[in-house]
């Protein structure tokens, strides 16, 4: 994984500590010179306030589960299960299991064997991707990408679906399944059939070269099911995996087949859904962990819970392959039904490769800090039934008072990357590459319920299909609660937009240029900066829009504006910024961007804001590395690294000819090159943090080239 682990703040505990080692027995005491062997042994040791469990490094195997219940800490005496001090980022908790296979070639080309129930597939640490069809790669992220699922008739008949899809349902394909003369027949099916919602199922009859197939579908409540915009896709079968990395599973024979060069030696199979479960306890913290192929489940009472740099590769898989179309079991971070309380806190975390749901939360002012949430969820079958949601990274809707600053969402599959809570403060996330695949949603979504006293600030959504999103409970009428939100100076670059609703809110200094490319439904781009006005007379007639630049908007323009702080509307407000294909989205000086006091940011000053994940070393070069249409007056900028408060800017024209520019202390993140930059010509920079200890973090070689 590509992640950094950053140690997470732990503290004192004033309680026993207990260690265990993948060297150590179950049967030792637990000290760290007799260190105990499982994390289920280790777990088993926490009696009360202030007690540890600590993890040397290593991979522990997976094991019968760990679980926590009924044991807590205090404030001050936090419950810890943790890597030992000076380990940090070296324990692994891992829930596959290597395997071997008596592998041969079979009349397709495929290797094929029999073995135990395959699940989820690695392969030199690589995840392997079900067959399917059409085709799409887990490898090269193409199975987030809408344009690789199939296409249904719309003119054809569609439905019905009773409640608990009893019977099979028939489905028309348009056109491609015939070209492709497969039998689908066995094959699993996963549709975006109801407009914003995915479920799954089994082809249970299908003919090849013809457009109509059956499906068995197991879903409890299917609402809002349009034709329109529907597509599927199918896996599973072993006429399917017609490239490399490709594999299929048939439960019934016991037999495996992967499409590879050569038979491999170092196979893995998911074998653990959950290894560690945490249960009525209150103030435990949970650091500096690496789950690979399994992941937590905390539900039911859980107050002050605290995530703390925890890396969670490839947590959740769905079943699909063992024959079971059922949402898979996913990560949990849950009050439970009894929400009340919470203070729930994930902090410098990641969250990569999960199939289905990524995160089920539940809780009250909570806090998502400083967290990657990266490449989860292509299959999006987040729910047995209709949401009104569609599909979700993270969903705080049902609750109040969450604060959501420095995350980074990057190549995730749902409708809706953060669904945020009533009186909300998003601020700082990053948003990029956010898929396509299920309609409606937004990459933050403040929905009907949650609009009130909300604020959605500083934020970049770039080259995602959807922007931002602020609903009201009435599509005809002003809804008096959901009032006081406040949605300022985020930038929409290549999304949809913005799509804001109601009344008497402020919408201020937001940027909204240039619409999304080949998306399958939904907004285009012609109103990227959407005050709506058309559900009822009066809509957003109180509302605050002033001082926000777009390249495309709703007319007439609703609400309060101002001369003193005016909107810029055109085309080509994108001219009127430095350079915004390289993520700078500072006015010109002079220009009337500059001179209105529109948009994100100011012409000039030492300090430009860049949201999202720090990590432990700087990132988001601005120019973008390897940018081939960076300007001649180019400034270096950065975001910064953790916990660091200065940082050495080193430049020239090669990895091998850098020297040092400037040392930048606290947020300054600029450098001012002049015009110093030649036309045509490559250079190269890097940027070394230092934290607080003096210790160095040495940053990569980024690359520029200077437009002609």
């Amino acid at each position: 994984m590509r992640a950094a682990v950053i140690a997470g703040m732990v503290g004192l505990s004033h309680g026993a500590t207990y260690f265990a080692s993948p060297n150590g027995k179950d049967s030792n005491a637990g000290t760290r010179d007799s260190p105990v062997q499982s994390l289920k042994a280790c777990v088993g040791k926490l009696q009360g306030p202030g007690d540890e469990c600590r993890l040397r490094a290593g991979r522990y195997a997976p094991g019968d589960l760990a679980v926590l219940k009924g044991v807590s800490g205090t404030a001050d005496k936090r419950v810890v299960i943790a890597a030992a001090e000076g380990e940090e980022g070296q324990v692994v908790i891992d829930g596959s299991e290597a395997f071997s296979c008596d592998w041969k070639k079979d009349a397709q080309g495929l290797w094929a064997c029999k073995t135990d129930a395959v699940q989820q597939l690695w392969v030199g640490g690589e995840q392997m991707t079900p067959a399917r069809w059409p085709d799409a790669l887990w490898n090269d992220r193409s199975v987030f990408n809408a344009s690789r699922w199939a296409d249904f008739w719309k003119n054809k008949p569609w439905g019905p679906f009773p409640d608990g899809t009893p019977d099979p349902i028939r489905f028309y394909d348009r056109e491609q399944l015939v070209e492709s003369k497969l039998d689908a027949t066995g094959a699993i099916f996963v549709g975006v059939i109801a407009h914003m919602d995915t479920f799954a199922g089994t082809v249970v009859n299908h003919t090849a070269g013809t457009e109509t197939f059956d499906v068995q579908l197991h879903v409890d409540r299917i609402g809002n099911s349009k034709a329109a915009n529907s597509i599927y896709y199918l896996e599973n079968l072993p006429a399917f995996a017609n490239q490399k990395t490709e594999w299929a599973y048939s439960a019934t024979e016991g037999q495996l087949w992967l499409n590879a060069d050569e038979a491999p030696k170092d196979a893995r199979r998911k074998v653990q859904t959950y290894a560690l479960e945490i249960t009525e306890a209150q103030y435990v913290t949970v650091a500096n962990l690496t789950f690979f192929g399994t992941t937590i489940n905390a539900h039911q009472e859980i107050d002050y819970m605290t995530w703390d740099t925890v890396v969670l590769n490839y947590p959740s898989f769905g079943k699909r392959m063992l024959g079971d179309t059922g949402v898979a079991e996913g990560t949990v971070l849950s009050m439970g039904k009894k929400a009340d309380g919470g203070h729930l806190t994930m902090r410098n975390c990641t969250m990569f490769g999960a199939d289905g749901p990524t995160l089920s939360f539940a809780g009250d002012y909570a806090t998502f800090e400083n967290n990657l949430f990266d490449s989860n969820d292509f299959c999006t079958i987040d729910s047995d039934g209709h949401s009104g949601l569609g599909g979700w990274v993270v969903d705080a809707s049902k609750h109040v008072g969450d604060k959501a600053t420095r995350n980074t969402f990057t190549g995730n599959g749902p409708s809706v990357a953060y669904v945020a809570g009533k009186g909300c403060q998003v601020e700082l996330n990053y948003f990029e590459a956010e898929a396509d695949i299920q309609n409606d949603g937004a990459s933050v979504q403040i929905r009907s319920g949650s609009a009130t006293k909300s604020t959605l600030s500083r934020n970049w959504a770039l080259n995602s299909a959807k922007g931002w999103r602020l609903d009201s409970g009435s599509n005809s009428a002003f809804t008096p609660g959901e009032t006081n939100n406040t949605i300022h100076a985020n930038v929409a670059l290549r999304t949809n937009g913005f799509m804001l609703k109601n009344d008497w809110n402020s919408y201020t200094n937001n940027l909204a240029l240039w619409g999304p490319q080949n998306l399958h439904g939904g907004n285009h781009g012609d109103k990227l900066f959407r005050v709506d006005t058309s559900r009822y007379e009066g809509e957003n007639a109180h509302s605050i829009e002033q001082g926000n630049l777009a390249s495309s908007w709703e007319e007439p323009i609703a609400g309060v504006t101002s001369d003193k702080l005016p909107n810029v509307f055109y085309k080509e407000v994108g001219d009127e910024l430095r350079d915004p294909d390289n993520l700078d989205f500072r006015p010109l000086p002079g220009s009337n961007a500059s001179k209105a006091g529109a948009g994100p940011y100011a012409a000039d000053g030492d300090v430009y804001w860049i949201p999202g994940r720090m990590g432990y070393t700087a990132s988001v070069p601005i120019p973008r590395d390897g940018s081939l249409t960076a300007r001649a007056d180019a400034d270096l900028m950065f975001l910064g690294a953790y916990a660091c408060n200065s940082h050495t800017v080193y430049f020239g024209t090669g990895a091998r000819n850098l020297k040092p520019v400037k040392t930048l202390k606290g947020e300054d993140n600029i450098v001012r090159l002049g015009n110093a930059l030649a036309p045509g010509a490559q250079y190269s920079w890097r940027v070394d943090a230092t934290d607080a200890a003096g210790v160095v973090h040495v940053g990569p070689v980024w690359h520029f080239t200077v437009r002609q």
